[in-house]
């Protein structure tokens, strides 16, 4: 081996290969940190940006929700209108937060046929009261023989009444777009984002259902059915309505006298004496109502004094200044030409004449005997209302904003109790988006007339038709129309079978009328036989 020297000395050329082959494994080294430092900082901007993502879909659920109790809060500041049915007054947006870079919006959104930023529930039909004549007069929407398939499915089914009007869609024959109208045209609209103010007002003639040639008609069942349609039996004073069936004593002597006078306190005395074990039916008490001073009102003082049982809430009453034609008409003693006078004629009325029901004969919409006949069925008032609203987290400045995530529920707002309840709550942020995939879902192909046949002959509970019908799932009522579990914030707890009805609320305080309430109610004891008691279930579950 050749020997080199430098400066006197001899050199190893080995060493000089070393320290380089030690360079390359210290850059190799070098580079794999550094590869591994920026894949650690994205991954940890990306966790960054997650959180952040994640905090700001929380804010605006948050937003939705707290909007959702500023219409509750708001509705109950107006219940003694409310029982005198007035219109509700409702904030239409508010700003709960700000900062320089980001800010939370609330808005209410169309949620009604006409634009309406509440809606109604008492103005639609009833499907767990409803015969099946009723039904079927519902304009066309449904024909005779759905309407006795719903009656059937109806009693069918645990405690005789439906949980939602989504469980139709468990009946045969009946799809999503008789419900809801066609899917590709239900939209969820949300506050205008084109103005370059964040702050615009928001537009309410923004649509959240295009519709065609058909115009303000209702779509689908959903827009005139319901299982929502409750009130208190209560008088305009806020106490409880005055039972004529009740025994007689001093302490309903003091009532009627209290409001109407002692008068007409006397006469119910004499009367009740005479005739003690007469029951008073609503035919023979809407009779006499008809004989009264119509045209100044009195038997819509009558009516909201006075009541025929000492249950606390009735349902089925269909709200007569909000209630579409179709509803109207599917209205025992009404038809189709009698509801399309009776809703020209609520045009031209007064808002004080709106509060009863006896402007209907004095209009000449209807004569007395169809008067009798469906005045039983009609209220002036409601306390389930409709609401849509809107949760979103704005980021940037005022000039620039963007959208950083929003929310939107649905929900329906119950004041049948003293205190207000969400009575049910849906996110319905993803609603465009879950109906076009379902519409990318090819339909199942038609059964085979072979399989149809052995389908029939089976002796299973799916193919016989006298087979019982199988327990539904103690959550289907938890689901929408496509299938999703609705905001877990609905449920109750999941260990029970049903949610607990609430206590029996307490009296009123009386708005207008001398001294408080009394804390029992009075009159306990009927003369007719105690019919089952309705009570708002306390956290109502279920779609539509």
């Amino acid at each position: 081996m050749r020997r080199r020297f430098r400066y006197g000395r001899e050199v190893d050329h080995r060493r000089g290969d070393r320290r380089g082959v030690i360079l390359l494994v210290v850059f190799v080294i070098i580079s794999g940190a550094a590869l591994i430092m920026t894949s650690l900082s994205f991954l940890g901007r990306a966790e960054m940006r997650s959180a952040a993502l994640v905090n700001r879909t929380s804010q605006a659920h948050a937003l939705a929700w707290s909007g959702v109790q500023a219409v509750m809060a708001e509705l109950d500041r107006q219940r003694s209108d409310l029982l005198n049915g007035g219109q509700p007054q409702i904030t239409d947006n508010w700003s709960l937060y700000g900062s320089e870079t980001e800010r939370g919006m609330v808005y209410l959104l169309p949620v009604g046929l006409e634009d309406e930023l509440f809606v109604s529930e008492s103005a639609k039909l009833d499907i767990n009261l409803a015969d099946a004549e009723s039904l079927a007069r519902l304009g066309d929407l449904l024909t005779p023989e759905q309407a006795e398939a719903i009656v059937a499915a109806r009693k069918q089914r645990s405690g005789g009444r439906f949980d939602s009007i989504a469980d139709l869609l468990q009946i045969e024959g009946f799809t999503p777009q008789m419900l809801y109208g066609p899917l590709e045209r239900i939209d969820v609209q949300r506050a205008a984002t084109e103005s370059p103010d964040a702050d615009a007002q928001f537009d309410r003639r923004l649509r959240y259902l295009e519709r065609g040639v058909g115009g303000p008609a209702p779509r689908g069942l959903a827009d005139v059915l319901t299982v929502y349609s409750i009130e208190p039996v209560l008088q305009s004073t806020g106490r409880y309505r005055i039972n004529l069936n009740a025994q007689y004593d001093d302490s309903m002597h003091r009532r009627i006298a209290r409001r109407f006078g002692d008068e007409l306190a006397s006469t119910v005395r004499t009367f009740r004496q005479n005739e003690p074990d007469l029951v008073i039916d609503e035919k023979t008490w809407y009779t006499l109502l008809s004989q009264a001073e119509m045209d100044e009102g009195k038997p819509d003082e009558y009516i909201d004094g006075f009541c025929l049982d000492d249950q606390h809430f009735a349902q089925g009453r269909v709200d007569l200044n909000r209630a579409p034609v179709e509803v109207l008409s599917a209205l025992p003693g009404l038809d189709g030409e009698l509801a399309t006078a009776i809703v020209s004629a609520r045009e031209t009325i007064s808002a004080s004449e709106r509060a009863g029901v006896s402007w209907l004969v004095n209009s000449g919409a209807l004569n007395s005997e169809q008067w009798i006949a469906a005045a039983p069925h009609l209220t002036w008032r409601t306390s389930a209302w409709r609401v849509r609203v809107l949760g979103r987290v704005l980021s940037g400045d005022r000039e620039g904003s963007e959208v950083a995530a929003e929310c939107v529920y649905e929900a329906v707002i119950d004041l049948s109790s003293p205190q207000p309840r969400v009575a049910y709550l849906r996110d319905v942020t993803m609603l465009e988006t879950v109906i076009a995939l379902r519409n990318l879902v090819p339909a199942p192909p038609a059964p085979e007339e072979d399989d149809a046949e052995s389908a029939e002959e089976s002796d299973g509970p799916s193919g016989h038709p006298d087979a019982a019908p199988q327990p539904g799932s103690r959550y289907s009522s938890r689901r929408d129309a496509s299938g999703r579990l609705i905001d877990p914030a609905t449920f109750d707890n999941d260990e029970e079978e049903s949610s607990p009805a609430p206590p029996e609320p307490g009296r009123y305080d009386a708005s207008g009328d001398d001294g408080p309430a009394p804390e029992n109610p009075e009159n306990e004891a009927s003369a007719p036989p105690a019919k089952p008691r309705v009570k708002p279930i306390g956290r109502w579950t279920g779609d539509r």
